[in-house]
């Protein structure tokens, strides 16, 4: 799908879903069939996209299969007259949740378990927009072989952050070949303690762990252009979001390129091989 009104579309109409649960419950026909397509909803996001949220979903999701209706208030005054002590810790921890969601708190940079523990969940965000933007390109696979011994998870990780920081030699240290480029610029004041001071305001960083050749460091850099460049209209014009697909493919072929070049790489001491600190590379270099 190529058309972002019919992504949003997609989008809107899964919101508008996830949104229905609140009512299914008070529904015997309703709560049992959003029970199916919820746990359907979860399996299709893991098939196509490789994200488990059915092994965290699938208990929660059960309770919908159990129809409460008009037996809800009865059942919960039954509890708070015999069980309150079970039942209060559950009142108070789903009326804290339910204020986090409301609130939208978690999404404002901050994580607070064990209310929320989706931190990947942002808001949908344009490529064109004004603020910072940061790229991982890597040959770690996203599934399974990131958790093997010795290896590490590069997307949580940046030379840039204040937080998840790397050192030169930790990049070195790396069993994979990453490159992390972008600009922070447009950065809100509710985010610069997430990135150290030297790397705010830049309008291109590039950092990579090993040798990156003229051509791809062109490419990161003319990419980066663009989307700082466009407008936020730009993100509705087909040809120009097909413009920077393909910028984006020929960065990816470039990188591939370099990698292939490169002896494997396995964890364990730094390996000799190059290290680009971060650099303004001219278009056309």
């Amino acid at each position: 799908v190529q058309s972002p009104r019919l992504l949003t579309i997609f989008a809107s109409g899964a919101l508008l879903f996830e949104l229905s649960f609140a009512v299914a419950p008070f529904s015997g026909r309703l709560s049992p069939l959003w029970c199916a397509h919820g746990l359907a909803f979860h399996g299709g996001i893991l098939w196509l996209q490789g994200l488990d949220f059915v092994s965290f979903w699938s208990a929660s999701l059960l309770v919908f299969a159990f129809p409460l209706s008009s037996l809800l208030s009865a059942d919960l005054r039954h509890a708070f007259e015999h069980e309150p002590l079970w039942l209060l810790p559950a009142a108070l921890y789903t009326l804290l949740q339910l204020l986090t969601a409301v609130s939208l708190y978690d999404l404002w940079l901050d994580d607070i378990l064990p209310f929320s523990c989706c931190p990947m969940f942002m808001p949908p965000r344009s490529p064109f927009d004004p603020l910072p933007k940061w790229q991982t390109m890597t040959t770690a696979p996203l599934t399974g072989n990131v958790r093997r011994s010795g290896s590490m998870e590069p997307l949580y990780w940046s030379p840039c952050s204040g937080v998840f920081g790397l050192s030169r030699a930790d990049l070195q240290k790396l069993p994979q070949r990453v490159v992390w480029f972008g600009s922070t610029t447009g950065m809100p004041p509710e985010a610069e303690r997430f990135v150290r001071a030297e790397c705010r305001a830049k309008p291109f960083l590039l950092f990579a762990n090993f040798e990156l050749s003229a051509e791809l460091k062109c490419l990161l850099h003319r990419w980066v252009d663009a989307i700082n460049s466009g407008e936020l209209a730009d993100a509705w014009d087909g040809a120009k979001m097909e413009q920077l697909l393909q910028l984006q493919q020929a960065g990816l072929d470039a990188f591939r390129a370099c990698v292939d070049r490169l002896p494997q790489r396995t964890a364990g001491p730094p390996a000799d091989c190059g290290f680009s600190p971060p650099t303004a590379v001219l278009k056309g270099e």
